[in-house]
């Protein structure tokens, strides 16, 4: 039979696409490394390598993925697409060879598996880290499985609750109602029962492409507004108010502490004045209930007065307002009260102003003192104290004793009870900086109205006690809330929000390197800086981390800004999908509502 020699010239154009290998015998096994036999079945995913041996041609070599819709498109011109998902290799090298005869004399062709196709289940819901997570042991054998299968696990398969485990728990979820996709098929598993009794009949051996939801679980409390982490906290019984809001670092400089609103899930709601509360101790109509929802609102357009006043308390602002009137609105000073050293805060421009009101009054000027939308006021007693106030957990006056320091002060200014995991330092470990003070900047005012910048950074996070100055009664330290922030996410062991340093001088290695460095199986070579520009538009840059790290190459790593947020995606064996392409503009969108 005549072969025609533009037909046997088609599949040059292979050798841009398979290397030239030295010609040879080669055994017709059909197995890869992992020592997968014929029995495998190909699937989307797989790649292949191919062998070919013809007459007047050195043998080709080379790497074939099989496509989503289940072919190999082999190099010969026109390309030919030959169905390989379902196939056995050994089927697929017989329909590969037969393809090849049309444009080759004689040709022999060997197929072997190169790499597997990893089978993913897709977690979503209120899972601790929902997203795709791939199916543990042997993917072929469960990608061979029958569709509508729900199977008890059997051992060393993958189950529902090792899903639920890899994916770090459902901490707000309910794992009694849990909703399982298979196909067009749904179920309910009850993963609750399944952990709680080791009961193996919801505890299914999961298959490819399963989807498995976790809806949010009514057995919490939520705590909103003006706290520093407000989120869905869970409930336990006896739970209270200044518990509940303890365990999401304690409000912020802008709340209103005494209108604090609980709701109950039948719609009853409470106002508790939560700054009496934390003074008296009391216990009144403060515990909670699975589903109440705990707000608490920003003082706008109100004063907050404080102190030796006889009725504590946030008042309407309303033009002309004096801090005379606000006492007085408030029913007017105790007898211990200090007036000769009256406190008030402003917020915007944050400041701190010692006033005299005796002397005020006495010379007719008090009237003059006017107030503005959030200013708080503070009464000292005539026992000795000091104030701490702004960005921390619980500000106020707090008692004086001689000696004391500065990190004594910040201790004394919340109570033992409102410990929390967002402390910035031991020496905040009593609850005194919130954890979005800006530590750089804090304000000491001295009784006599002078003024002296502290860094409480040096003195709290670096230990030097140079800065750990002493106190006279009358002292106000006021801690303002920090904006040089810049937040870095994905495969970092640490990932959250950072604070830059004083000079605002850190750049991208500083700030992976607060992170703790990435993660295994991070893509470091795709990480991205994303920063919002002057005219509000979201500017990607490639940080090649690779280059940095390795190579010392250090041109990416550029000054970092207060907003910008750091991408280091983690690596996809899943052809055509890409977290570097997907994932940062999806975090830039969440950063204005996430606080450090």
């Amino acid at each position: 039979m005549k072969i025609n020699r533009h037909c046997a010239l088609a599949v040059i154009p292979f050798l841009s696409l398979l290397s030239v290998s030295i010609p040879g015998a080669f055994a017709a096994t059909q197995s890869d490394s992992s020592g997968r036999t014929s029995s495998y079945h190909l699937a989307p995913g797989d790649v292949l390598h191919l062998q070919v041996m013809t007459v007047g041609l050195d043998s080709l070599s080379g790497d074939l993925p099989v496509q989503s819709d289940g072919r190999v498109t082999l190099p010969t011109r026109p390309p030919e697409a030959v169905m390989a998902a379902g196939l056995t290799i050994t089927q697929f090298q017989e329909a590969a060879q037969a393809a090849f005869r049309h444009y080759l004399r004689y040709p022999q062709v060997l197929v072997t598996l190169r790499s597997p196709h990893v089978d993913f289940v897709y977690l979503v819901g209120y899972f601790a880290r929902d997203g795709a997570y791939p199916l543990g042991g042997e993917s072929s054998s469960l990608a061979n499985a029958s569709a509508n299968s729900a199977a008890v696990s059997a051992p060393g398969a993958f189950t529902a609750l090792d899903a639920v485990a890899l994916a770090g728990g459902a901490p707000e979820g309910d794992l009694s109602q849990v909703v399982l996709t298979r196909g067009r098929t749904t179920r309910v598993l009850n993963l609750d029962e399944a952990q709680r009794a080791n009961d193996p009949r919801d505890n299914i051996q999961l298959l490819p492409n399963d989807v498995i939801f976790v809806p949010e679980s009514r057995q919490h409390v939520t705590v909103q507004g003006q706290v520093n982490a407000p989120h869905n906290i869970p409930f336990k019984a006896g739970m209270e108010l200044e518990e509940a809001i303890g365990d999401v670092g304690g409000v912020t400089a802008k709340a209103d502490v005494s209108h604090v609103k609980v709701t109950h899930a039948n719609g009853k709601e409470l106002t508790i004045d939560l700054q009496k509360l934390i003074q008296t101790g009391a216990k009144d109509n403060i515990a909670l209930q699975a589903g109440d929802i705990v707000t608490v609102p920003e003082l706008l357009d109100r004063v907050l007065v404080l102190g030796e006043v006889r009725n504590p308390q946030t008042i309407p602002y309303k033009e002309s307002l004096t801090v005379d009137d606000a006492i007085a609105l408030s029913g007017g000073e105790t007898p211990r009260a200090d007036l000769s050293h009256v406190k008030l805060a402003h917020m915007d421009p944050a400041s701190i102003q010692t006033i005299d009101l005796d002397r005020a009054r006495r010379e007719g000027s008090a009237t003059q003192i006017k107030l503005k939308p959030g200013d708080v006021i503070t009464v000292p007693t005539m026992d000795a104290q000091v104030f701490v106030l702004g960005s921390v957990t619980h500000p106020g006056p707090v008692p004086f004793r001689p000696g004391m320091t500065l990190l004594e002060a910040l201790s004394g200014s919340a109570p033992e009870t409102s410990r929390t995991a967002a402390s910035v330092s031991a020496g905040a470990s009593a609850g005194g900086p919130t954890t979005d003070a800006d530590l750089y900047d804090a304000i000491l005012t001295h009784a006599d109205g002078t003024t002296v910048p502290v860094d409480l950074d040096k003195l709290i996070r670096k230990g030097d006690q140079q800065l750990n100055m002493k106190l006279a009664a009358g002292d106000s330290l006021y801690l303002p809330e920090s904006k040089r922030v810049v937040y870095v996410f994905g495969a970092v062991n640490k990932p959250g929000a950072y604070y830059l340093s004083q000079n605002d001088k850190d750049r991208v290695l500083n700030a992976l390197d607060m992170a703790a460095g990435s993660s295994p199986g991070a893509d470091i070579g795709k990480a991205k800086l994303l920063r919002r520009s002057p005219d509000g538009k979201i500017v990607t840059t490639d940080l090649h981390l690779d280059k940095m790290l390795n190579k010392g190459q250090l041109q990416d790593n550029v000054q970092l800004l207060p907003g910008d947020v750091i991408f280091v995606p983690q690596q996809s064996r899943q052809p055509g999908i890409s977290a570097g392409n997907l994932l940062p503009s999806l975090i830039y969108t969440l950063v204005p509502f996430l606080r450090p």
